[in-house]
């Protein structure tokens, strides 16, 4: 377990929030990362291991990337005992099918990926707010939080085993004034964005699914092949857009794709190499600090930090409190990081001396 360490009084602090150009950010805490649920026939030692090395195989997937475990040797060792890992473990039951729950210790799969001299994606992740039209012949429907289609059901499916937070909106009365199928259809990111705003999500997914209209057009007179289906996709973060299209016969291997396409290249954006360094710090400067109540929400987020080994107060002036991160990635990884907590506004100083090994500095705005 990581601890604060305080030199030398203790004093307040609180979280961290960064501002994003069109939502206010809301990155939210994967708690699931180091777990994963595979489906059981029974309880055998024989299945029990497979299931484990499955569950290992699902948690490295979330944190490392697609066919990571296909290419490293390290990790192709690793699942040959994923006990080495384990926390603990239990079996549960869902609908008639049973479950072997398990769960990993988060610091021996860190230090797994570390040695392994692969990169991971932590836990605090933008939330996404997926808008997604459904086009049958000639009928288009946006598909909402309740609705039944597997589709929906697919994607928050592959999503959850990717760790990609997302969810549908409610398409109450609220989103029905603001948002029609033009919004999502046409891709007008504004309107979508502003509907987005009662979610607190950070970013958004736009989908489109047709039979009909997205399908490209061919003189074909006889013996035309089945196109299926079109999907295309774009995801928006900021100024960052990510975007895909597929054709295919098959429905739900084209929202398979388009959901691990987007999560691979998310990885890309947000994963961060380990430190090689034996030891490596970063310091950090807390402004407008000025309860007891604050400092134990700060010491909570910073120790809770994928890439945060450790953690100390270390000077306190005032309403400025000067904390050090014993890390075991590179100070972008931590920056990125503490951009993505809510309560903290990044605090620049134009006045301030460059130094080699700079301060970062945020202002509470809790």
């Amino acid at each position: 377990m990581k601890m604060i360490k305080i030199f030398p009084k203790l004093f307040s602090i609180s979280t961290l929030c960064a501002s994003l150009y069109f939502l206010p950010v809301q990155a939210v805490e994967v708690t699931d990362l180091y777990q994963a649920k595979v489906a059981v026939t029974s309880q055998t030692a024989t299945a029990k291991n497979k299931a484990q090395r499955q569950a290992l195989k699902q948690v490295l997937l979330k944190l490392a990337g697609s066919d990571v475990t296909q290419n490293n040797e390290q990790l192709k060792k690793a699942l040959r005992k994923p006990s080495n890992y384990l926390s603990q473990f239990s079996y549960t039951s869902e609908d008639d099918v049973s479950f072997l729950l398990v769960d990993f210790e988060q610091d021996k799969i860190n230090k797994l990926l570390q040695n392994a001299g692969v990169d991971i994606w932590g836990k605090h992740r933008p939330l996404a707010t997926i808008w997604l039209v459904e086009e049958v012949g000639d009928n288009r429907s946006i598909i909402s939080d309740s609705s039944t289609q597997d589709s929906k059901s697919l994607i928050t499916t592959i999503a959850q085993s990717r760790g990609i937070p997302l969810h549908f909106p409610l398409m109450d009365l609220t989103d029905n004034i603001n948002v029609g199928i033009t919004d999502v259809w046409g891709r007008f990111n504004e309107n979508l964005y502003s509907a987005s705003k009662r979610y607190l999500a950070e970013s958004i997914l736009i989908m489109r699914i047709s039979d009909n209209s997205l399908l490209p057009i061919t003189d074909c007179q006889q013996d035309c092949p089945n196109l299926g289906f079109a999907l295309d996709w774009q995801y928006v973060l900021n100024d960052d857009v990510i975007q895909g299209s597929y054709i295919g016969e098959d429905k739900e291997k084209l929202i398979s794709l388009a959901i691990n396409e987007l999560a691979d290249k998310l990885h890309q954006s947000y994963s961060f190499s380990f430190s090689l360094e034996e030891q490596s710090f970063i310091d950090i400067e807390i402004v407008n600090i000025t309860s007891i109540q604050q400092f134990t929400q700060v010491s909570d987020i910073l120790n809770d930090l994928t890439l945060v080994e450790d953690v100390k107060l270390v000077k306190v002036h005032g309403q400025k409190m000067h904390f050090r991160l014993d890390v075991i990635a590179d100070i972008n990884a931590i920056y990125q990081a503490l951009k993505l907590e809510q309560n903290l506004k990044e605090n620049i100083d134009p006045l301030a001396k460059i130094s080699e090994k700079p301060t970062l500095s945020f202002y509470w705005n809790g």
